[in-house]
């Protein structure tokens, strides 16, 4: 359970719904971050595209994180049309979307979205636990080439 700082607004964090939420990795993730979770996967629930429900109409919302369109969202690509929100969360602000379905849009000229996600729970309050914080920091490593390409 992550725990908040005393002065933290987690009411802005929190879902509207109490609907379920899955995290899904269509296309995998960096071989290091997929070490990672291989290793700490009962700390970090992530689920395989064909372990959703099979109903997905109800789908609330979609959040495609690092892909602004839509041959980077593989095989999720379906989840689309589901869904009644579609977020975009990219660092990749000279990208164009070809999602018409994104209701909202988190862009910001950053190395990694991992560092959007920080920065945003950092902000938030949230404290994280050490494997939540090693792993946003392996995707820093990733995203960033180790911290040599370009931003």
């Amino acid at each position: 359970e992550t725990a908040t700082s005393p002065n933290s607004d987690k009411a802005a964090y929190e879902s509207s719904s109490r609907l379920p939420t899955f995290v899904v990795l269509p296309r995998g993730a960096h071989p290091s971050v997929q070490r990672f979770l291989a290793l700490h996967k009962h700390l970090f629930p992530i689920r395989s595209l064909r372990s959703l429900p099979n109903d997905l109409s109800k789908l609330n919302r979609l959040g495609l994180v690092d892909a602004q369109r839509r041959d980077r969202v593989g095989p999720a690509e379906i989840l689309i049309g589901n869904a009644d929100r579609v977020t975009i969360i990219d660092h990749h602000i000279d990208g164009t979307s070809d999602i018409p379905e994104a209701t909202d849009y988190v862009i910001d000229k950053v190395g990694s979205v991992s560092t959007m996600v920080a920065e945003q729970l950092r902000d938030g309050g949230f404290e994280l636990t050490e494997a939540e914080a090693t792993l946003l920091a392996l995707g820093i490593h990733a995203d960033t080439g180790s911290l040599c390409f370009d931003s």
